[in-house]
């Protein structure tokens, strides 16, 4: 899946490999990594242990999540896949130029919003992961793992997330950080019998904070639903959880994202 950047700006991708293929995330650094590696913004990856300084008319976005994201922020994944920080970072590139844009990992393998056994809850993390990077615009999709605490009542566990989810926002907000909120895909595989159908519970909770709060959130569902009209499901989710994603869904969601930012006018250069 070669990338190529269009006259107006954004990127363009070009078809995946042809549908008869299993394409797997270990296929990723073939597919991607020969054309696009050395493109990369430099801070791309989030993978330094502190912050890098800001540098003027630089783009800094921090991506806060669970596994869709990443696995652990500053932990090396380059040399084996990209995310969709790095294809969103591309895209940013792309409209404002070589070097003015950079995105910072800050996914986590199964967090939630608070700490649950080793997973330090992304609302403490915005402590660590976000703020520190001073970014322009945070974009935050987590919660997803809250809802399979089989421990607690669905009451229990949308009050708690509604809790964390406006403790998040405020602090990314009272720093002076934009905020993005995105709601989850529709969990779905081709069998249905395992997929983690609890991921997108959390959604109209998203939708309700954001309005709260006053900032914008994103459906990331219809995107994937277009896309499967013409892609196989398993180029977009995965085939047994029907959640992760697969590397045709690392384009639709960095795409989606990518849009939604100039939408919102914010794919500019920044001021700082």
């Amino acid at each position: 899946m070669a990338a190529e950047r269009s006259l107006a700006g954004t990127l363009r991708f070009h078809p995946p490999l042809p549908t008869h293929t299993t394409m797997k995330r270990r296929h990723l650094l073939p597919l991607l990594g020969t054309a696009l590696l050395s493109t990369l913004p430099t801070a791309a990856s989030a993978q330094d242990p502190a912050p890098p300084p800001r540098q003027p008319g630089v783009l800094r976005v921090v991506c806060l999540g669970d596994s869709l994201t990443g696995d652990r922020p500053g932990k090396p994944y380059l040399h084996q896949y990209l995310k969709w920080s790095d294809l969103l970072a591309l895209a940013l590139e792309s409209r404002l130029g070589t070097g003015k844009a950079e995105v910072f990992n800050a996914g986590w393998g199964g967090d939630a919003t608070y700490t649950k056994g080793d997973k330090p809850g992304g609302l403490k993390r915005v402590d660590t992961d976000v703020l520190p990077f001073q970014p322009d615009i945070a974009v935050v999709l987590i919660g997803g793992n809250n809802y399979s605490d089989k421990t607690k009542s669905p009451e229990e566990i949308t009050a708690r997330y509604r809790e964390d989810l406006n403790g998040i926002v405020s602090k990314i907000k009272g720093a002076g950080i934009k905020v993005l909120l995105l709601q989850y895909p529709e969990p779905k595989a081709e069998d249905m019998s395992k997929v983690w159908t609890h991921l997108d519970d959390g959604n109209p909770i998203v939708a309700e904070i954001a309005k709260a709060q006053q900032v914008p959130t994103l459906e990331l569902a219809p995107a994937f639903a277009e896309a499967a009209k013409t892609r196989p499901l398993p180029t977009l989710l995965n085939g047994t959880d029907g959640v992760h994603l697969q590397p045709y869904g690392e384009v639709v969601l960095a795409r989606t994202v990518f849009l939604k930012l100039a939408e919102l006018g914010w794919v500019t250069a920044a001021a700082r």
